[in-house]
C-alpha cells in the first residue's frame, strides 16, 4: 500500500509497522496508535525471565564432525504468532476470561499462563501470514520457473530478512 520509492528507503521495522497499518484498515475496527511508543505492561523480574528467553543457538566446539544434521523450521517465530494469534492486543486481552472452563489450553503461553484472545485475529498474525504466504509462493516459483531463478530468490530473501526482523 506504499509506492516502492518510499519503500526501500524504511528500516524493515517501519515497514513491518506500515503493513500492520494496512491490515488494521482492511480489518476496520481498529485503533491505530499516532506514534509507536505503547509500552508493554510492568513484569516482575520472575516473569520477564520466563517470558522474554528469546531463541537459544548452541556453539558448537571447534573441530571436524561427521554426520551432522541441520534442522531449519521455515519462519519457525513468524509460524508460531500466526498459528497462536500473538499479538500484543490478543495477549492478555480484556474481551476473554481466563477463568473460563471453555477457554482453550492451547490458548495459554506456557510457564507464565498469559491468555491469548480466542475472538479476534492480531494484527501481528494476519501481516505474518500474508508474508509467510507470499514467500511460500516465491520459493515454488524457484523450482518451477528455473529460468528467473534469481528474481525469485531475490525477492524470498528480501521476504525472510522482514520475517525475522517482525518478531524481534
Amino acid at each position: 500500500s506504499m509506492p516502492m520509492q518510499e519503500l526501500w528507503r524504511l528500516s524493515t521495522g517501519t515497514a513491518f509497522s506500515t503493513m500492520q497499518v494496512d491490515v488494521a484498515k482492511r480489518q476496520g475496527n481498529r485503533l491505530i496508535p499516532y506514534r509507536k511508543n505503547y509500552p508493554e505492561a510492568p513484569k516482575n523480574g520472575h516473569t520477564y525471565l520466563l517470558a522474554d528467553r528469546g531463541a537459544f543457538a548452541y556453539d558448537p566446539q571447534v573441530g571436524v564432525y561427521e554426520d551432522c544434521h541441520e534442522l531449519d523450521f521455515a519462519s519457525f517465530f513468524p509460524n508460531l504468532m500466526v498459528k497462536r494469534n500473538l499479538s500484543p492486543e490478543t495477549v492478555l486481552c480484556d474481551c476473554c476470561d481466563p477463568h473460563d472452563p471453555s477457554h482453550p489450553p492451547e490458548l495459554f503461553v506456557p510457564h507464565v499462563n498469559y491468555h491469548v484472545c480466542r475472538r479476534r485475529n492480531g494484527i501481528n498474525g494476519e501481516t505474518l501470514a500474508r508474508l509467510i504466504d507470499r514467500r511460500r509462493v516465491y520459493k515454488q516459483r524457484r523450482k518451477t520457473q528455473p529460468e528467473e531463478l534469481e528474481k525469485w530468490q531475490a525477492r524470498s530473501d528480501i521476504l525472510k530478512m522482514e520475517l525475522v526482523c517482525s518478531f524481534g
